[in-house]
Parts: structure tokens; C-alpha cells; sequence
């Protein structure tokens, strides 16, 4: 195989012998995810199973919050850190501080996969940008780089004055955001992706970005977009070397988790270009299968057109 991946939910399985990807339901028994994650009192936004990583807005003098997390299958065990503050039955206490990080562990009822979740707390502040919920993110000066020049807006029209950091990007969603940055042309001509139709919004988008050679498609038999599946970081680097014709990195970048990924030469060349830093600098990590949420697509683009500050 050349390749295995899943978001969670879907096993993917790509094979050198005939160069197809494979699809499997994941069996219960070994899902690690989170159905639903909540902290009181602090805005993590939009809650999604298959983003590991939040930042979170205390309110102003808010010591502790209850956290509930529930795990997606029955038999999953769920461990919060830091530890149960309170010995009453109020729920998980977590004391709650500038600075503070909390993570969940989800194991699967199998005890053969686990997913760890982190929430990174700081207080909640006045809104400083455009939009009100990304105050907290690490990411907002690049989505108020992206969003001044109209290559995303925001995710509650008609008012737009919030952006969704954490909400993952789809495939579909990523051709529009990349045929804006890019400002591609029409494709002459439907290039055949069996499960884009015309109905698709982004389809136009969708035939632009395989006219010039930026995406293969997720399946070449049949000829198959994925348009609804999340784009996966491993992905994102292999459509940003294509699109800016990068040149190949003079070194392997040092990430300790891309070895075996088939997207692993992009991800060193965007790395040489200081288009990522990767997803950990601690153990240099790239998190190649974890989906690009729309902050990081931000600071993906951002960075690969040097947008300046607005």
C-alpha cells in the first residue's frame, strides 16, 4: 500500500498496484473520538470529532469551568487533564487561567487507538479584527490577511462577523479558496469528476483547479473529487507545491511523522519555502492526516502569497 489514513470516520487506503483509493467504514470497536466537547463559561467554537486542536475564550474572572466531553462510541474511555479539581458531583472542575491548556484522551472500546483533543484558554478579550471569535487564535493575523483581500469571508452570512477557526475545510471549499488566491481562469471545459455535478457550487472551481494541474482528483478510476471529505494537511501541501511550482527542498524538513506519507516531498518543499512550521515545533511534527481547519488554511495562504498585513 502506499498509503493509510482515516478522518475518523472513513478508513482510506491508497494502493500502488492499481493507483485507487479505498474506502472502509471504521469498525466501532476502534473509534477514538469525541462526540461532543464543552467548557463552561469558554468559547471554543464550533465543536468537530475530527480537529484535535482548539483555542478557547475564557470569560473575564472566570476561575473554573466544567468540562463535558462525550465520546462517540459506547465503551469509549475519556480522560480530561489537568485532573478534577472539586471532590463534589458538579461535574469535571478545571481550574481555568491566562495561559492554560487542557486536553482530553479518548481510547476506543478495543483499547487499540486513541485521539487526544487540546484546548488552549486565554481571557476573553474585545473583538480586535473583523471577526469576533478569533481573537483567541494564533492564527488571526492571517485570517485578517486572507479576508482583506476577499479570498475568504465569513461563515454567518449575511452578517459574516464570525470566521469558524476550528471548523474543517472541505475539498470543495478548498478549490474556491485556492482558485481566489490564485485567480485562475475558467476551465474550457467539465473536466469529469464523476461525483461533481453542475449542482455543485464549487464545481467550476473544482474543473479549474484540475485544468491546471494542482489536484489529480482522490480516485482516478473512476475519476472522483471527494469534494465533501476534509482536506487533510498531507493534502494541502501537495496542492500548494503544485500551484506555486515550488522546487524540490535542498533537505528533508525533519518532520517525524511524514515518512510514510505518499504527500511527504511537498511537505518538505512548502516547509523550505516558510510556508509551515509544521503542527509541533517540540517533536517536530507536520499532523500530515489531520484536516486543515480554516484557521490554519489562513496561514497556509497567507504565508504562500506573503500577504502583508491589512
Amino acid at each position: 500500500p502506499r498509503g493509510i489514513w482515516s478522518d475518523g470516520e472513513v478508513m482510506y487506503v491508497a494502493d500502488a498496484a492499481d493507483g485507487r483509493v479505498y474506502t472502509y467504514n471504521m469498525p466501532d470497536a476502534i473509534d477514538a473520538r469525541l462526540a461532543s466537547l464543552e467548557l463552561s463559561g469558554v468559547d471554543i467554537g464550533e465543536f468537530s470529532p475530527v480537529v484535535s486542536d482548539y483555542d478557547g475564550a475564557a470569560a473575564a474572572g472566570l476561575g473554573h469551568s466544567t468540562v463535558t466531553a462525550t465520546a462517540a462510541q459506547p465503551g469509549a474511555t475519556v480522560v480530561v487533564e489537568p485532573a478534577d479539581a472539586s471532590t463534589t458531583d458538579r461535574g469535571h472542575q478545571a481550574g481555568i487561567g491566562e495561559g492554560a491548556q487542557m486536553t482530553v484522551t479518548v481510547t476506543s472500546p478495543d483499547g487499540s487507538r486513541t485521539r487526544v483533543y487540546r484546548v488552549r484558554i486565554s481571557e476573553h478579550q474585545a473583538p480586535r479584527g473583523r471577526f469576533v471569535d478569533d481573537d483567541s487564535s494564533v492564527h488571526e493575523d492571517a485570517i485578517e490577511r486572507i479576508a482583506a483581500v476577499g479570498i475568504i469571508s465569513g461563515c454567518n452570512p449575511p452578517d459574516s462577523d464570525r470566521y469558524c477557526p476550528n471548523r474543517a475545510v472541505t475539498r470543495a471549499q478548498t478549490a474556491t479558496m485556492l482558485a481566489r488566491a490564485l485567480n485562475l481562469p475558467a476551465a474550457p471545459a467539465p473536466v469529469g469528476f464523476t461525483d461533481v455535478d453542475d449542482s455543485n457550487p464549487h464545481a467550476a472551481d473544482i474543473d479549474a483547479l484540475r485544468t491546471a494541474g494542482i489536484t489529480a482528483g482522490c480516485s482516478p478510476a473512476p475519476l472522483r473529487y471527494c469534494p465533501n471529505q476534509p482536506v487533510t494537511r498531507a493534502e494541502m501541501a501537495t496542492m500548494l507545491a503544485r500551484a506555486l511550482d515550488l522546487p524540490a527542498a535542498p533537505e528533508p524538513a525533519g518532520f517525524t511523522d511524514t515518512s510514510s506519507s505518499v504527500h511527504a516531498d511537498d511537505i518538505d518543499r512548502i516547509a523550505a519555502a516558510a510556508i509551515t512550521s509544521g503542527c509541533s515545533t517540540a517533536l517536530l511534527r507536520y499532523c500530515p492526516n489531520q484536516p486543515v481547519t480554516r484557521a490554519q488554511m489562513a496561514r497556509f495562504l497567507a504565508q504562500a502569497l506573503n500577504l502583508p498585513a491589512p
